[in-house]
């Protein structure tokens, strides 16, 4: 497997080098280093060092460093990455020789969200000021990257692209806005240090990804209809199957949120996610269609939304020269490969 996923990293990185040569030697912190996004990017890093020459320092902060080594024991006892255990909103001071910081720490999963609003809320907010107060007394600070969110757009029903000048969502009620309005905040709050303080800042807003150390006992349909098939139980679509979205393979989604560091306008905002659109009903039909023993799938119409929720990537392309190096298929054929390599079926 380990061959597997730096065949992976070398196809989606070496064609961008160029724009990822300011991260040579840098340091690097990643808040949020456990989770999906965190984990992929210092795999990058980590890559880009053992077979790059990059010489660059990863630092990994997390409350729960040990859940990495539980999921990938590759982080462990490399001289170029270093943790900091912590609550993000915790943190006051920084090490002076971070030039580059990747906020990422926020989970997610509305299941979170729903249960505990009042903290989903404290993370987002006082963790980024957290992360913007410490950075800003970084001496040789070059960017500091948040991750937003794609939901603080809405879908769309007309079969349009959501561009990243598009008007955010309006305040909602309702504890299903807990998310994305924290995210607008945090966005706007980036973007006070950024004028207040001189923090240089990017802020990139995530869709949806999908690849090998992903969770499937997330809410996402991708992980549900994965981890249903797997279980040789059938796959549930709740609604009739015709929302379309959109899934950048993990090692895509790492080398262009490293392009966006190291060379992203300052205050620039950027979607991340794929432009190959898919149905919901596609997505289950690709799934059964990779698996050697067949489920059946159970379409539920609770629902009749038709909705799409797809990034126009064109800005991000043009700006960074970036492409999407594996196709929806391509990308879920090698996440089904490594979850039965993870069960012992392959």
């Amino acid at each position: 497997m380990r061959d597997f996923i730096a065949k992976d990293l070398e196809r989606s990185l070496d064609d961008i080098l160029e724009q990822l040569s300011p991260l040579r030697g840098a340091e690097v912190l990643i808040t949020g280093g456990t989770g999906f996004v965190g984990s992929w990017l210092a795999r990058a890093l980590c890559w880009l060092n053992d077979y790059r020459a990059f010489d660059t320092k990863i630092i990994l902060l997390s409350r729960t460093p040990l859940k990495l080594k539980e999921a990938d024991e590759c982080f462990f006892d490399r001289s170029d990455v270093s943790f900091i255990k912590s609550d993000i909103r915790s943190i006051k001071e920084l090490p002076q020789s971070i030039s580059y910081i990747i906020h990422a720490a926020a989970s997610p999963d509305n299941r979170v969200h729903m249960s505990d609003p009042v903290n989903t809320m404290d993370v987002i907010a006082n963790g980024t000021k957290s992360i913007l107060d410490a950075a800003s007394r970084l001496a040789d600070l070059k960017c500091v990257m948040h991750l937003s969110s794609g939901q603080v757009y809405e879908s769309l029903n007309n079969g349009e692209l959501i561009e990243e000048g598009r008007q955010r969502c309006g305040l909602k009620s309702g504890i299903t806005s807990i998310y994305p309005e924290a995210k607008q905040f945090s966005e706007s709050l980036c973007m006070a240090y950024r004028s207040q303080y001189k923090v240089p800042v990017v802020v990139v807003r995530p869709f949806a990804f999908i690849g090998p150390f992903q969770s499937l006992n997330k809410p996402w349909a991708v992980n549900s209809f994965l981890q249903e098939a797997l279980n040789a139980q059938p796959i549930r679509i709740l609604g009739n199957g015709k929302p379309k979205r959109s899934y950048l393979y993990a090692t895509d989604m790492a080398a262009w949120l490293l392009a966006m560091l190291a060379s992203g306008r300052d205050g620039g905002v950027y979607n991340l996610g794929s432009s190959e659109e898919v149905s919901l009903l596609d997505v289950a039909v690709a799934i059964n269609s990779i698996l050697k023993d067949k489920v059946d799938i159970v379409v539920k119409e609770i629902d009749s939304s038709e909705s799409k929720f797809i990034p126009d990537l064109s800005f991000v392309k043009e700006s960074f020269k970036v492409k999407e190096n594996f196709s929806f298929t391509e990308a879920l054929n090698r996440t089904v490969e490594w979850n039965l390599y993870r069960l012992g079926r392959k």
